[in-house]
């Protein structure tokens, strides 16, 4: 399978190099957004296998100045954002997805990615971010059609109805039950959103338990990209299954206002 997905990759890298450019209009963008566009850019590599996603899924994407960009939907890149230090048979990288709101707001997504040589780990991190938050982005800012790799509720946030798009909970590792990975953890997420005072508006939610020999090694919690504490420490407090070997669990979900609710309310104040 990894060979598969490698060489899949490689053929993306080799026939993107000549794409021509489309000329779909696209709106002139705020000014917050132009500033954001200016201070943080993609690499060609990494754009280049976005742009072949984006286009798999029937989207117009087209390249530029760093960036990606559908008419009327917002801006997004990728990058290399570092490369760890390499063992002798390792290389390990970490990919940067970024997405750019129309209010100059940035959304990241981090991605580790380890393989033999640096184009194998660049093939693992794209790997991890399609199959963990690739469907999410799609589903909340790309696409109107229902997509059978995320969950979309409605749940209600701070007094408001708000829209929840889910991505599948990405595991590495070994669980301590194989065929059953932990889920129960995600309840205690759940309950920690819902009882947030969270603003209207658009946010999103990323959370990583990893554990090795019965031990913790790291939970973290981030929203709107930074460390959210009162979630972290709920999870913290989670009883976490046990295990000798390696695992890691993460989840990426994104709460957005939910527009009918907004028709409803406009209805009735006429």
């Amino acid at each position: 399978m990894f060979k598969t997905i490698r060489n899949c990759v490689l053929t993306i890298l080799a026939t993107l190099a000549g794409c021509s450019k489309n000329t779909t209009p696209v709106q002139t963008p705020s000014a917050a957004l132009t500033k954001t566009l200016v201070a943080v850019r993609g690499d060609k590599e990494i754009n280049l296998l976005l742009l072949k996603l984006l286009r798999a899924h029937g989207l117009n994407a087209t390249t530029h100045v760093g960036w990606i960009r559908i008419a009327n939907r917002p801006y997004i890149c990728g990058a290399i954002a570092r490369e760890l230090q390499p063992t002798s048979t390792t290389k390990n990288i970490q990919i940067d997805i970024y997405v750019a709101l129309e209010s100059g707001r940035i959304l990241v997504e981090s991605f580790a990615g380890i393989g033999e040589t640096k184009e194998d780990a660049i093939v693992d991190g794209i790997h991890n971010f399609t199959i963990n938050s690739f469907h999410v982005l799609l589903a909340a800012f790309y696409v109107d059609e229902d997509d059978d790799q995320v969950e979309k509720e409605k749940w209600k946030i701070n007094g408001q109805m708000r829209r929840v798009t889910i991505g599948n909970i990405g595991i590495r590792g070994t669980t301590p039950i194989p065929d059953s990975p932990p889920t129960e953890w995600f309840q205690s997420l759940e309950n920690a959103i819902r009882d947030s005072e969270l603003p209207a508006g658009t946010h999103w939610v990323r959370c990583y338990y990893g554990q090795m020999q019965n031990e913790p090694l790291a939970v973290e919690v981030l929203l709107d990209n930074e460390d959210w504490p009162t979630a972290r420490t709920k999870m913290q407090q989670h009883d976490w299954p046990k295990s000798e070997d390696y695992y890691s669990v993460r989840i990426f979900l994104i709460i957005q206002d939910d527009e009918s609710e907004e028709e409803k309310i406009d209805l009735l104040s006429k």
